[in-house]
């Protein structure tokens, strides 16, 4: 607000009617106020031709035109007062503005100022920032290595899921192949107890015979000694021999189909 305004009165009044024309001019310049005081410029026109000295004019009237000259006088007085002090509260206001203009501009500045420098605060705040920039960073690197290192490991486990499955059917063919093998040499060792069984017999039977044979040789001497008949010893033993070679036949072929089905029960056993 750095303007000075111009305030103005005029007032005007004519003698016919107990008035004159007067023009008051005011101004808030600093050259024309100082310390608060007004400056006040007054011109007057002069009286009108009929009120000029002349022969015409007498006292009563001359009193009368001075009573309301000093009456109109002393109103103006009071309105230029009244006016003068409006001015002068006008005339603080506008330097109370002045002053409040100065003290903003000069906080503008500062905080122009502050904003074209940058704070020790803004500068932790932006290294803050930063660190936090470069951690979210890492974070999504070491996210995106979770997510593919998941990947990796659902594959893994699909994959041993898969082989977990086959393991458990191979097991499954291999526990019922077990007990089957258990059945077979379950069998194999029944038929193994009969066939010793029945070897028994046969050695039992055997050794009968061979007692029987050892009699009857022993009976046949006696009588070819009595009887001096060797025909006949010699006719007969040819079919002891056979007999005997036929039990001892049977016997091997037995222990040896045995052995064959004990052999193969063990080599099923151990190939499970």
């Amino acid at each position: 607000m750095s303007s000075d305004p111009f305030l103005s009165y005029h007032g005007s009044w004519d003698i016919s009617r107990g008035s004159r024309t007067k023009t008051h001019y005011f101004s808030s310049s600093p050259r024309n106020v100082q310390s608060g005081k007004k400056v006040l410029r007054l011109s007057s026109s002069p009286l009108p031709f009929h009120l000029q000295d002349g022969p015409g004019m007498d006292l009563t009237q001359v009193s009368s035109v001075n009573s309301e000259l000093l009456e109109t006088r002393t109103l103006e007085r009071e309105q230029l007062v009244g006016l003068n002090d409006r001015f002068a509260t006008y005339i603080e206001k506008v330097r109370y503005l002045e002053q409040q203009n100065r003290a903003l501009l000069s906080e503008l500045e500062v905080l122009s100022t502050r904003q074209s420098t940058p704070s020790r605060l803004q500068a932790v705040f932006e290294g803050e920032a930063q660190n936090l920039r470069a951690m979210i960073k890492a974070e999504s690197g070491e996210k995106m290595r979770m997510e593919a290192n998941l990947v990796y490991l659902r594959d893994v486990c699909g994959q041993t899921k898969e082989m977990f499955d086959k393991e458990a059917r191979r097991r499954q063919e291999a526990e019922e192949e077990l007990q089957r093998v258990r059945e077979e040499a379950t069998r194999a060792l029944l038929t193994h107890w009969d066939a010793q069984a029945a070897v028994g017999s046969l050695c039992d039977e055997l050794l009968f015979l061979k007692k029987v044979y050892t009699e009857e040789q022993a009976e046949l001497q006696a009588q070819l000694q009595v009887a001096n008949i060797c025909v006949e010893v010699e006719v007969s033993r040819p079919d002891l021999s056979t007999a005997l070679r036929d039990i001892r036949s049977q016997y091997e072929r037995l222990a040896q189909s045995n052995m064959q089905v004990q052999t193969h029960a063990i080599f099923s056993a151990e190939e499970r």
